[in-house]
């Protein structure tokens, strides 16, 4: 199984603008919603490895 260097982006202007949520037991990082890892963001890094791959 190949991996593309984007498989996992975050659409931020500025990386400050990340922001890490810490509580008592759980840490979340928040992307502003841009964080999405659907089926057609897969299929398109998938796409973009067999195209590179060789």
């Amino acid at each position: 199984m190949y991996t593309s260097g984007d498989s996992w982006r975050a659409r931020a202007s500025f990386i400050w603008e990340l922001q890490v949520n810490i509580s008592a037991k759980t840490m979340q990082v928040d992307f502003g919603g841009e964080d999405r890892y659907d089926g057609t963001e897969r299929a398109r890094n998938f796409g973009m490895v067999e195209a590179y791959s060789m």
